[in-house]
């Protein structure tokens, strides 16, 4: 009886780190990348917003996923993958902005 008490605890515990474990990692790669940005290529990323990330702040950018808005000319640089990923904000002219408001 012990025994058969002990395992079902063990299964338990197993059974509840997996659930876990996936909902850790559904969060992890549901990224913030914000609604109407659609996924470029990184010949698409204007010259300017290439040379403003050869600076040594956004090492591995050659790497990233690249997004673009699509109402505007607003530039997304995605670098590393899952919760390590940084995001960058670029406007056409390399210039470093914001991310834009997400509505809740």
């Amino acid at each position: 009886m012990k025994r058969s008490l002990l395992i079902f605890a063990v299964l338990m515990l197993f059974g509840w780190t997996a659930a876990v474990a996936q909902q850790r990692d559904t969060t992890a790669t549901q990224q913030q990348v914000p609604e109407g940005m659609v996924e470029i290529q990184a010949s698409e990323v204007p010259a300017p917003v290439q040379e403003a990330l050869r600076s040594a702040n956004y090492t591995g950018w050659e790497q990233g996923t690249f997004y673009r808005n699509e109402n505007s000319d607003l530039y997304l640089v995605e670098i590393g993958e899952g919760a390590d990923a940084k995001h960058y904000y670029f406007d056409k002219n390399g210039t470093p902005t914001m991310a834009p408001r997400q509505e809740e």
